[in-house]
């Protein structure tokens, strides 16, 4: 592929796939009691286990957008200094914000000892709640961005993607199973090497944009069939796998062709919806500037749902799944709303104190 000329007009469809990804992760842990809840072959688990489970590509697709959206710029000047210091004030410290509030807020409720060590511990390896290990995959793989970036410019793309594809299928597999010998698989979600190959193909794509697109338009049938192969197949070999009591050798394979088709057949369908009035409204444009911090505090609200729930025994199930979306969806978006404009207030009031 020749270099193409990043354009600096700001992609509608990168911001309709955020918007997208950030809410299948609320629909993810809004569902998750269904999961837990439901019986297994009644048609109700079914209605909450289908979205679950096609919203898995979520973490992995917001990890593939970080890699398009670093990368459309692969062609400018690399500062490593400005680069480190803006994931820092942008990613690393709301984050730190967030894991002393979540710590401070179970420590009141007796669920742990505060202490410094505790604390670090759970900034380091983000499980104080269990949507941080995306943070700490995330962070992991800015710090290894010179290496990105050599990748990227010398190696072909089919050569480092394949490459990639066989760490995340075959090396890791094995490596998981060492790793359950020590008793820490718990952890292995927050290593980056689960998340390489989507990584990679999102610094390619970014760097490669405009011919990516071209792609798109030109292979739209064959896109739309491979994802509709890729769900109809991991939707069933999941379900009788963790539910049915039967074993698929190749189930692990076809989680990756599900999550690199949905990834590929999504932006497709972003690019193609772009244009609608919807992307302009100021619900989207909020939504899509405030959606890592409706990642990082849905889960307060939904934990606070939770323990105000356990004193309501005996609600249906349909009760607590609405109670739950309205936790993570408009509560959230309410609080980081209010936040949002807080910190324009103080912004021009002190843009007013200097003049």
């Amino acid at each position: 592929m020749a270099q193409n000329v990043q354009k600096s007009a700001k992609k509608v469809e990168i911001s309709i796939l955020n918007v997208l990804f950030c809410l299948m992760v609320l629909a993810i842990h809004t569902l998750s009691a269904g999961m837990v809840g439901l019986e297994k072959n009644s048609w109700q688990f079914m209605v909450v286990y289908l979205p679950w489970n096609i919203c898995s590509v979520a973490v992995y697709g917001f990890l593939f957008l970080s890699g398009v959206k670093l990368f459309l710029k692969f062609d400018r000047p690399f500062s490593a200094k400005e680069f480190y210091l803006r994931r820092a004030s942008k990613i690393i410290i709301p984050y730190a914000v967030a894991v002393t509030v979540y710590y401070l807020a179970f420590c009141a409720i007796g669920a742990y000892r505060l202490g410094i060590v505790e604390w670090l511990k759970f900034l380091c390896l983000g499980n104080v709640a269990s949507h941080f290990y995306f943070v700490v995959a995330l962070v992991q793989f800015y710090l290894l961005m010179p290496l990105w970036r050599k990748i990227v410019a010398s190696c072909s793309m089919p050569v480092a993607l394949g490459a990639a594809l066989a760490v995340n299928i075959l090396f890791w597999s094995s490596a998981n199973a060492l790793i359950d010998l020590r008793g820490i698989n718990h952890f292995t979600d927050r290593i980056f090497v689960s998340y390489v190959f989507y990584w990679l193909l999102g610094c390619y794509i970014g760097r490669y944009y405009e011919q990516f697109l071209q792609m798109l338009e030109k292979n739209k049938l064959l896109i739309s069939l491979c994802f509709l192969a890729a769900v109809l197949g991991y939707l069933h070999f999941y379900y009788y796998t963790m539910y049915g009591g039967l074993k698929f050798q190749y189930v692990e394979l076809w989680k990756h062709f599900y999550l690199s088709s949905a990834i590929v057949f999504l932006f497709m369908l972003a690019y193609e919806l772009k244009n609608l009035p919807f992307s302009q409204s100021r619900l989207f444009l909020f939504w899509d500037r405030q959606s890592y911090n409706i990642y990082l505090w849905h889960m307060f609200f939904l934990l606070a749902c939770e323990y105000a729930l356990q004193r309501l025994p005996g609600l249906d199930m349909s009760i607590i799944l609405i109670l739950r979306a309205a936790s993570v969806t408009v509560i959230t978006a309410i609080v980081c709303f209010l936040w949002e404009k807080l910190k324009k207030g103080l912004k021009r009031s002190k843009e007013e104190k200097s003049r």
